[in-house]
């Protein structure tokens, strides 16, 4: 495995109460095999079934299970358990070579009734223990969407036992459904558990997420992987960014838990430092690594443990040298997931102003920084939009559900599931229906998205007419009279991006200002967190989204 530590300048100069940043990366090595032999899988799912599973939501996770199913082969073990306020085992471990009689029970689950979480979980737990191996990758699924109501119902009870289950050798990932769960309880579950946590926003959405899963152990590549942290006698503090959890140890220095890596997905850590006096100019260790994993190999699986020193140079100028593009943009990252987490516990208690003010602030922090890419771009307007609402004091356990899993995907280097989450909500939102309860508009996918009326006609002596367009870090000059713009190369502008219609917008000059307006694409264009519904009147530092990109519209005289 490939393993970066990179700093967020090359050269420090006076640093005052300035932090230094640290970001260690981990690429896992590609295989070799042009087929690549996988190790037998050792899958327990464990299913609520209780009343309010009843309906799509039901339907759904039995098509998920179907798709585990089908995916398996007759060298993987499959258990399945039910719970409601009894817990009953559909499928004892088997191995998965009668598919179609297996599908059948599978298809035999009906929901009603209470919710025994612990009495289910643990059920599935102890059928995985029995085919617990080396040889295989075992995990627990469990799907929820209510609360432990039966049973062991304590929080931290039930975190402490995923915490002996797992050094145990048994890891569990935990998805939750609909508005109803404890996002808190799960998310702590995992993490004590070894295992992911996944938001599952919607019925249809439970194959897709379940597959992820199963694709995700099908590619196994890295297991345990671990960093510990010395610092030397220069650095007074660190503090952990990322939010991976810390292993227990008797040795005096934090060990962070990283989990599993699949194929070849990277993973990331970041830190930030605190010094204890302005060092000499020259060069100066600051952190002592241990980075310890096991590399899953065709035939075998092999332990490694690697020691990195992490220095960094120093001068007696009053700046540093210019930031490292990567860290600060993860750096930003991490600190809008601190944001949504500081946002929570403010709303949880009434304090909607003040979230909302820090959600802008991050945002903000965004907006000032010379960084410029989508990333960023969307991961300002949905902070735009999530302080904006909260604002208006309309904040329910969807929105709560989506913030935590937004900033819980920023926190251990998965961004690009928080982007499909954001993603999915464009995509749903066309296809929505009203919700009975007009209070919960914060992304929820029961409410059509908000629509911006149509607007007064701009005046040119006001308002500058717009010359350029800006996406990512590319530029556009406005020419002619009409621009369209999507996937198909007929465009004049070409946006190659998933969930982008083939011709989804246009650009039009009437008189002296441009106008955007949608061209019935599926996932909508939007303006202020608004779905367009006529032609908008552009203006200087205007930003246009359509599904997660963002165009930025720009005078240049």
């Amino acid at each position: 495995m490939q393993i970066d530590v990179i700093l967020d300048a090359e050269e420090y100069g006076m640093m005052g109460t300035q932090a230094i940043f640290v970001m260690v990366n981990f690429h896992p090595k590609p295989s070799t095999s042009p087929v690549r032999q996988r190790r037998p899988l050792n899958i327990s799912l464990v299913i609520d079934k209780s009343g309010s599973m009843s309906g799509s939501k039901i339907d759904y996770t039995r098509q998920a299970a179907l798709l585990v199913l089908q995916n398996l082969t007759a060298t993987d073990t499959l258990s399945v358990v039910t719970f409601n306020e009894a817990v009953e085992t559909i499928l004892p471990p088997t191995a998965v070579k009668d598919k179609s009689q297996l599908a059948e029970k599978i298809r035999s689950i009906q929901a009603g009734g209470t919710t025994n979480l612990s009495g289910g979980w643990l059920e599935g737990v102890k059928y995985a223990q029995q085919h617990l191996s080396s040889e295989r990758i075992t995990r627990v699924i469990l799907l929820s969407d209510g609360l432990a109501n039966t049973g062991i119902t304590d929080s931290a009870t039930l975190v402490s036992i995923a915490r002996q289950k797992f050094n145990e050798g048994v890891v569990t990932t935990a998805m939750g459904l609909g508005d109803d769960f404890n996002e808190d309880l799960l998310i702590a579950l995992a993490d004590a558990a070894g295992g992911a946590f996944y938001f599952i926003e919607s019925p249809e959405v439970t194959p897709t997420i379940l597959k992820e899963e199963l694709t995700d152990l099908l590619n196994l590549s890295v297991q345990n992987l671990t960093v510990t942290v010395e610092p030397s006698p220069l650095v007074r503090h660190v503090q952990q960014l990322t939010k991976y959890p810390l292993q227990p140890t008797a040795s005096p220095h934090a060990t962070y838990r990283l989990g599993d890596l699949y194929g070849d997905e990277e993973r990331s850590a970041t830190f930030a430092l605190r010094l204890n006096h302005q060092p000499e100019p020259t060069s100066h260790t600051l952190l002592h690594l241990t980075i310890e994993f096991d590399e899953v190999a065709e035939s075998q699986v092999i332990h490694h443990k690697i020691t990195q020193v992490v220095s960094a140079k120093f001068h007696n100028q009053a700046t540093h040298t210019a930031p490292n593009e990567a860290v600060w943009r993860n750096v930003l990252i991490l600190r809008s997931a601190e944001a949504r987490r500081k946002a929570i516990e403010l709303s949880d208690i009434g304090r909607f102003e003040e979230a909302s003010r820090i959600l802008k602030e991050a945002a903000d922090q965004i907006a000032q920084s010379p960084l410029r890419d989508s990333s960023l771009d969307e991961e300002q307007h949905s902070l735009r939009m999530q302080s904006d609402t909260l604002g208006l004091n309309m904040y329910a356990s969807y929105a709560r559900k989506t913030m935590s899993t937004q900033a819980y995907f920023s926190e251990r280097g998965k961004q690009e599931h928080a982007q499909s989450l954001r993603l999915r909500e464009f995509q749903r939102q066309q296809q929505s229906t009203p919700l009975h309860d007009d209070t919960d508009r914060l992304g929820s996918p029961f409410a059509k998205p908000p629509t911006l009326p149509p607007q007064q006609p701009l005046s040119a002596e006001t308002h500058p007419v717009i010359t350029h367009l800006i996406w990512e870090h590319r530029t556009f000059e406005l020419v002619g009279d009409s621009l369209r713009i999507g996937r198909a190369p007929q465009n004049e502008i070409v946006m190659d991006v998933r969930g982008i219609s083939r011709f989804h917008a246009q650009l039009k000059r009437v008189g002296t200002v441009w106008t955007i307006e949608d061209l019935g694409s599926t996932n909508g264009t939007y303006a202020d967190g608004k779905m367009l519904q006529a032609p908008y009147h552009l203006k200087h530092g205007d930003q246009i989204y359509i599904c997660n990109q963002c165009l930025r519209f720009e005078f240049k005289g």
